[in-house]
């Protein structure tokens, strides 16, 4: 179970000493509707709350969000680099209040931060997280206008939660900007609710950087499940419980992902598990995406001792 570092838990509740939890709880369903009006509309990447509904939006998300992107960069770090690893810089894209820079901090130490948000309320969230720390380079502008802008060089360059709130063409634009400006010698996060339009964002990103996929697909140029995605256990906190009328102590949040490189990061394919693993009289059978079906792993089976769940990479093989 993942839950909000101490330090972040703590400056949350420092924030929350002069500000009345009652008056918020009726901004989470507002939100809601917001952001439905603006998607149907094709301009959920518009919506720029206030600082009310922004305090209120991200005691709502922000554990799980979080828990996400802790998620997805411990499989980036595990898998491809190391905690003694060090990155100059970071470029968060639709930062909200730097869920994915603070995960990266978590991990690793980090020179400076660029954030990019319409929104100024959640990018001053970000900033109070964040200090003391890396430097910051906070713009309010939209990311295109960000990306037409600058020839900077990042380490990481992350996307969370951001393109299923565009309408197609501006997926395209935005992924295709990246692709041809900034991808170099770095990486690239992406992540998405683990939603049939969040798989769908996923698998554009995956055409237009096709060959450059490190994780956690076998297959970089297509996709033999209709959808994919993943699950992680988030802790809740009062505020959330309260803000969802919530009575249990955690929740299951889904998502999908992509993490891109180049080709000199690839690794050989590996077949990660899409769904809970179930238990059999004589062994354990684990869904895969490689070709797409499912495996028997006898119980004697070393494989069977790493304790293997939804998300992680089952060997190809093994032995007793």
């Amino acid at each position: 179970m993942v839950a909000l570092p101490e330090n972040v838990t703590r400056r949350l509740e420092e924030r929350l000493l002069n500000v009345s939890l009652k008056g918020l709880k009726p901004l989470v369903k507002e939100i809601s509707e917001i952001y439905r009006q603006a998607q149907e509309k094709g301009q959920g990447a518009k919506v720029v709350l206030n600082e009310a509904q922004t305090l209120a939006y991200t005691l709502y998300r922000f554990p799980a969000t979080y828990a996400v992107n802790s998620k997805v960069v411990t499989a980036l770090m595990s898998e491809f680099l190391s905690n003694e690893t060090r990155f100059v810089s970071i470029l968060d894209l639709g930062s909200g209040p730097g869920t994915l820079s603070l995960a990266f901090r978590e991990y690793t130490h980090i020179d400076k931060v660029t954030l990019v948000d319409l929104n100024s309320n959640a990018l001053e969230l970000a900033r109070y997280f964040l200090e003391p720390g890396p430097v910051l380079n906070i713009h309010p502008t939209s990311i295109l206008e960000y990306l037409d802008a600058t020839a900077e060089h990042y380490d990481i360059i992350g996307l969370s939660y951001v393109l299923n709130e565009y309408p197609l063409d501006l997926k395209r634009q935005v992924l295709e900007s990246l692709k041809s400006k900034f991808f170099k010698d770095n990486f690239i996060v992406v992540i998405e609710p683990g939603t049939p339009l969040g798989f769908e964002a996923i698998m554009l990103a995956k055409e237009i950087f096709s060959g450059y996929i490190l994780a956690p697909c076998s297959y970089q140029d297509h996709c033999p499940v209709s959808w994919c995605h993943f699950k992680t256990r988030v802790q809740r906190t009062k505020s959330m419980r309260y803000l969802k009328d919530g009575t249990c102590s955690y929740e299951d949040e889904p998502f999908c992902y992509l993490i891109i490189g180049n080709e000199t990061q690839r690794k050989e394919p590996k077949s990660v598990i899409i769904n809970t693993p179930r238990k059999l009289p004589h062994a354990t059978a684990y869904n895969v995406c490689y070709e797409n079906k499912e495996i028997a792993v006898p119980r004697k089976d070393k494989r069977n001792k790493l304790k293997l769940g939804w998300g992680d990479y089952l060997p190809l093989s093994g032995e007793g």
